[in-house]
């Protein structure tokens, strides 16, 4: 259902993207808190809450997420943060979700520099913000530097 909901935000399909937020929440209704679990959890229903369309009330869960998750800078918390710009940019805390988004591209563990440019869940929502295209650009030349190296290694 996430996976389908967000298709369905990019597509512009409210309705169907709804119907999923609300089987996403049925199912982390029905599924034991662990405090293992908590921080995807709630995630997870920032989630489906982004999908209703109660973007206020999604952005305050996927920060309470972002605070549940373990504090050490490793893969699950890149994870974390990475899902949480996602649900910012949609729910229009566009601020909030640069500011992840420039931390993820400049810490480590990072996110690929293609993944923040080039994926349409961050592309789309944040296309019109300032912040977004200067990080935009600097991320492409990034990449455009990368594989001018890599090419000139291979030969």
């Amino acid at each position: 259902e996430e996976l389908r909901g967000w298709v369905h935000l990019l597509n512009g399909e409210a309705a169907a993207a709804a119907e999923d937020g609300r089987r996403i929440l049925a199912f982390v209704a029905a599924q034991t808190a662990t405090e293992h679990n908590a921080w995807h959890r709630l995630m997870l229903g920032a989630t489906g809450v982004l999908f209703t369309g109660d973007r206020p009330r999604a952005v305050a869960i996927a920060l309470e997420a972002v605070d549940a998750t373990p504090q050490q800078f490793d893969f699950v918390r890149l994870y974390s943060m990475q899902l949480a710009a996602r649900i910012f940019a949609w729910a229009g805390a566009e601020d909030r979700a640069l500011d992840l988004l420039e931390t993820l591209s400049a810490e480590f563990p990072a996110l690929g520099p293609a993944e923040i440019v080039r994926d349409p869940l961050f592309s789309k929502p944040l296309a019109a913000n300032a912040r977004y295209v200067a990080l935009q650009a600097r991320l492409e030349s990034e990449i455009r530097r990368n594989r001018a190296l890599f090419d000139e290694q291979r030969h």
